[in-house]
């Protein structure tokens, strides 16, 4: 929790970087912008949960993994692009960011945890790449305004309430 409830504005990560702790920026809410480089491969654990003001998100190829909680009700990204390095999603990592319109799921994510989508109210549409073979339980619980789901040739598992409240859900294709 390093900067935790700073008033930090601005960071900019060097290429030398390689680790973060957890929580490092959770909760400041000044910051509106992040680009994650290449060398960090993992996000940890609730690192910027509760940044209220951000908004743009930029994760580079080489990030292995999104830890627990890690973007959790950062309420106003609109938009991420999880890079094809990533192999797994933790729990709640994008949980109630009630804003995400739009996700786009790296071709390398094998697992999809508890929660890491729950309550992202805004999200429409999910395309699961073929990498993804367990998608959690409630990892999408209570997505409201999710209409279609497109899952991928190597799902083998689907937890409980991986889409439960999800009442807005029309259209799912499973190959």
């Amino acid at each position: 929790y390093a900067f935790a409830r700073t008033g930090l504005k601005h960071i900019t990560f060097p290429n030398t970087l390689y680790w973060i702790d957890e929580g490092a920026f959770s909760d400041c809410d000044k910051i509106v912008e992040i680009s994650i480089p290449r060398t960090i491969t993992r996000i940890p654990d609730k690192c910027f949960a509760n940044c209220d003001n951000l908004t743009k998100v930029n994760l580079e190829e080489g990030i292995e993994s999104i830890g627990a909680e890690a973007f959790r009700e950062c309420v106003n990204i609109l938009d991420i692009t999880i890079p094809d390095s990533v192999t797994y999603i933790d729990s709640y990592a994008f949980d109630s960011c009630s804003n995400l319109k739009s996700v786009v799921i790296g071709k390398s994510v094998e697992t999809i945890s508890e929660s890491a989508f729950s309550y992202c109210k805004s999200l429409e549409k999910i395309v699961i790449p073929d990498s993804v073979k367990k998608i959690e339980s409630s990892a999408f619980y209570g997505c409201e305004n999710l209409t279609s789901v497109d899952f991928g040739n190597s799902l083998e598992e689907i937890g409980y309430y991986a889409f439960y409240y999800c009442s807005s859900l029309t259209s799912v294709v499973i190959p």
